[in-house]
């Protein structure tokens, strides 16, 4: 979710000599930074806005989670009123989180006047839990610079090089990366393995001066729940993500996020299928290695891997699928989809698995590549395993993905992905889970799956969301949201 904090202020004038932009409040060291003033268009009307990221590092080795945040930007001579919303922000033990904030430019003389006359300060309020859910409240208070400056567009990225670590934002368990377009333009991106190509908004082609004409060449995409939409095709003479870099790039113009300006487009296949990709997901980063390069994984402090082994994973086009069981049972094929902040499975596969969907069943809005939403069934399962890996409890949608027959079965999305550091290796086609050694420690549910003699001795219990044993059952969370990882061996009672 993009933050608006104030839809009529201003921020101008001169550059403040110093301005706190770090701190500390109870568990959380804090930063303020990426300060830009950009140029979107807002509900179809130009506009400016400041913008900038909240960095949040936990520091005391305990889970957090903040779902409300209460903001106010306030200056001596312009009234403004606080904003509450409702987030969901989960920090892993000494893991990290950046969350992108904004607002409008006022454009009225009065503003302007009153805007450079003293500074804006900044203040937040996240309230929130800790991991023994005791109730939590962090204050964040900073002033924020009248003039950041534009950032510096680098040239120094080659088709060859590889990058990393890159820091990303999470956005509604989305990955939102800086790209540099053309050499000229940087633009925020979806991070999106399920996409078959790269997507800019007709916002940013503009921005770009790539025209769309009667006879500019398009492309069909299919989009979750099966409708498929014509998409113009151009072409990017680079993209850029850290060092790493394409040429001659083609782009689908499309508007993917019709409500979040600062959002300019999907980062997919035509890009990310020529490099391995790595996910630190608790510590906001990413890595890039040239495809077909000696695998190294990147330093990452304190990690561990699930079972020491990779997860075999299959091509298809630019598309990665990955087998999953579900409800250690239900041998499935996914696709594994870090654009879906939800795992999601067929209606075929929810009835094989005695799912039953009714006007009482949950639903759950989902946004789809092009903009558009649409009500999906939730049903919470028991258990999804994937390789060495098993997340428990984890409500997924349900709903189509193709218009016609097809062997994927899902999605594999974020709420089970983020739980680990991700590594996609298309050159070798694996993929390997880690955990971070703290993490681990933390969460008994990390704990190896006995061995099948030993589960034999225990007594039978029924299927479900409590049927695992006491002694391997994660200790109780609120919230439907709340998907529980843990390691072990692979089920072997699913089929095939």
């Amino acid at each position: 979710m993009l933050l608006t904090l104030s839809a009529a202020l201003v921020v101008i004038g001169c550059t403040e000599r110093q301005v706190h932009v770090t701190g500390a409040s109870g568990p959380i060291a804090w930063q303020v930074t990426d300060f830009r003033i950009v140029a979107r268009s807002v509900q179809g009307t130009p506009r400016d806005l400041y913008t900038f990221t909240l960095v949040l590092q936990e520091t005391q080795g305990t889970a957090l989670t903040f779902r409300q945040v209460v903001s106010r930007l306030t200056h001596p001579s312009i009234p403004t009123l606080p904003q509450q919303s409702t987030v969901l922000w989960q920090l892993r033990p000494h893991g990290e989180l950046r969350q992108p904030f904004s607002f409008p430019l006022c454009t009225t003389d009065a503003c302007k006047h009153a805007a450079a006359m003293a500074p804006w300060s900044l203040d937040l309020a996240l309230l929130g839990t800790d991991q023994r859910q005791q109730p939590l409240r962090v204050v964040i208070n900073t002033r924020l610079p009248h003039a950041p400056a534009s950032p510096f567009l680098s040239s120094a990225a080659t088709p060859e090089e590889g990058a990393g670590p890159i820091p990303f934002e999470t956005v509604q368990n989305h990955i939102m990366v800086r790209a540099v377009l053309n050499q000229q333009e940087y633009a925020t991106l979806l991070l999106d393995t399920g996409a078959g190509q790269t997507f800019v908004t007709p916002d940013t082609a503009q921005r770009l001066g790539l025209s769309l004409a009667a006879d500019t060449p398009t492309r069909t995409t299919t989009v979750v729940g099966g409708r498929q939409v014509e998409v113009p095709v151009v072409r990017l003479a680079t993209l850029a993500i850290g060092n790493a870099r394409r040429d001659n790039v083609p782009v689908g113009v499309l508007e993917s996020f019709p409500h979040a300006p600062l959002f300019d487009g999907i980062l997919g296949g035509s890009f990310l299928e020529h490099f391995t990709i790595t996910l630190d997901y608790p510590g906001s980063r990413l890595w890039l290695a040239p495809r077909g390069t000696p695998f190294r994984p990147p330093t990452v402090p304190q990690v561990a891997a699930i079972g020491n082994r990779a997860v075999p994973l299959k091509l298809a086009n630019s598309y990665l699928l990955v087998s999953a069981v579900l409800n250690h049972t239900e041998s499935v094929l996914l696709l594994l989809d870090t654009g879906a902040s939800h795992t999601l499975m067929t209606p075929h596969v929810a009835q094989r698995l005695g799912v039953e969907v009714t006007a009482n069943t949950p639903r759950r809005t989902m946004m789809v590549a092009d903009g558009q939403r649409q009500e999906v069934p939730v049903a919470q399962l028991a258990a999804i395993t994937v390789g060495p890996a098993t997340v428990e409890r984890l409500p997924v949608a349900i709903s189509e993905l193709f218009p016609y027959p097809s062997a994927v079965d899902g999605l594999l999305g974020m709420d089970f992905l983020g739980q680990f550091i991700v590594t996609l290796d298309r050159a070798t086609q694996q993929m390997w889970l880690a955990v971070r050694q703290e993490y681990r420690k933390f969460k008994r549910h990390f704990r190896p799956v006995p061995s099948a003699a030993r589960l034999r001795r225990r007594p039978r219990r029924a299927p479900g969301a409590c049927g695992a044993p006491r002694a391997l059952r994660p200790p109780r969370r609120s919230g439907p949201q709340q998907g529980v990882a843990r390691s072990g061996q692979a089920s072997r009672h699913g089929r095939g």
